[in-house]
């Protein structure tokens, strides 16, 4: 089947941004008076303003249903302020409360490093009480989980093949079938999924709340740990953000390395990818259009967070060299000049 053109998907966004407004205008009452795009034009999130006050109207096309994700954020709300407030959920376009705009991968660039480890901190306190409010809701049994748990694990493991330009013979070697048992014997409960800082923000009081539950559900919880800590926006060592998330996740060190490496190595998959389609982007790109773009300096940390949990992993130790020989050829990359809009080598 043939890509729809830039025209066509121009066109399908302009009726779903018309859907949106007709959709909040008539749940709230009133007016939409202005309309940004915090994401991007193409994403699923717009931010109106409606009466004075900002409301966030989501409209998704994959993932949970705008119905899913209200059910889960009412639930949720009754009990913490980690998460947005449903406003209204009708035509599968959801209505939010507005958790702000000091979107929490920003406000970690722009902080000092000695600083950066208060906001790990803070971020991993914040997941803590995100699962534990999800405790006392049925939330575990009411959501289905997105994806087979063993098919989930299997492409984890799978990702590792992205570090096969950098392994000894060009290929990558560990006990697979180990980590697979290892990855299915961790408990599954509720999970907020796609936990990266630029799903979250960082409020006046310091705390950091969390938006986006698109991908949440049944899994293992050390799993969003590992998606905030493998994050590249970060500049804190890797040893010192993984013992700041660690000591406030509460969960099992050998699990933590694990889902750490095998993150870092989806995330370089995914990266190398979007670099080889569309080239090397500058940093700034990156962050402000919180997509996935692909910059060489990302791509280094991401590397160096593989080899820091792959190295605490008695079952991906393996990885490590892989890992360390990526890390130092994106290096190289970054450091040479014009490398921006130029492809993957």
């Amino acid at each position: 089947m043939a890509k729809p053109s830039l025209q066509e998907l121009a066109s399908a966004n302009e009726a779903r941004i018309l859907r949106v407004l007709s959709v909040a205008e008539a749940v709230c009452g009133e007016p939409v008076s202005d309309v940004e795009s915090p994401g991007g034009v193409f994403r699923a999130s717009l931010r109106l303003k409606i009466d004075g006050r900002s409301v966030i109207a989501t409209a998704r096309s994959q993932g949970r249903t705008a119905r899913e994700e209200a059910l889960v954020l009412r639930a949720l709300s009754d009990i913490t302020d980690r998460v947005p407030v449903v406003l209204g959920c009708q035509s599968g376009v959801l209505l939010q409360s507005d958790l702000g705009q000091n979107r929490l991968d920003l406000a970690i660039a722009r902080a000092p490093v000695g600083r950066q480890a208060l906001l790990a901190e803070a971020a991993a306190s914040s997941l803590v009480d995100l699962h534990a409010a999800a405790d006392r809701t049925a939330l575990s049994r009411a959501l289905d989980p997105l994806d087979d748990p063993e098919e989930q694990a299997a492409r984890r493991i799978l990702s590792a093949d992205a570090l096969a330009p950098f392994a000894a013979k060009g290929e990558v070697v560990f006990d697979r079938a180990a980590v697979m048992r290892a990855l299915c014997a961790i408990p599954r409960a509720f999970v907020k999924g796609d936990c990266r800082p630029a799903n979250a923000t960082l409020g006046a009081d310091r705390r950091v709340r969390w938006f986006d539950f698109e991908t949440c559900g049944p899994g293992p919880r050390v799993r969003d740990f590992a998606e905030l800590i493998v994050d590249p926006v970060w500049t804190l060592p890797p040893d010192r953000l993984f013992a700041a998330v660690g000591a406030r996740a509460g969960c099992a060190h050998a699990a933590l390395s694990l889902h750490t490496a095998l993150r870092a190595a989806e995330a370089l998959e995914r990266l190398m990818t979007e670099a080889q389609a569309h080239g090397w982007q500058s940093r700034g790109q990156v962050l402000v259009e919180d997509g996935p773009g692909a910059n060489a300096t990302f791509a280094a940390r991401i590397a160096d967070m593989g080899a820091m949990g792959a190295g605490q992993s008695r079952l991906l130790e393996p990885l490590v060299l892989p890992f360390s020989r990526a890390a130092r050829h994106f290096r190289q990359v970054a450091r040479q000049p014009g490398r921006t809009g130029t492809r993957c080598s």
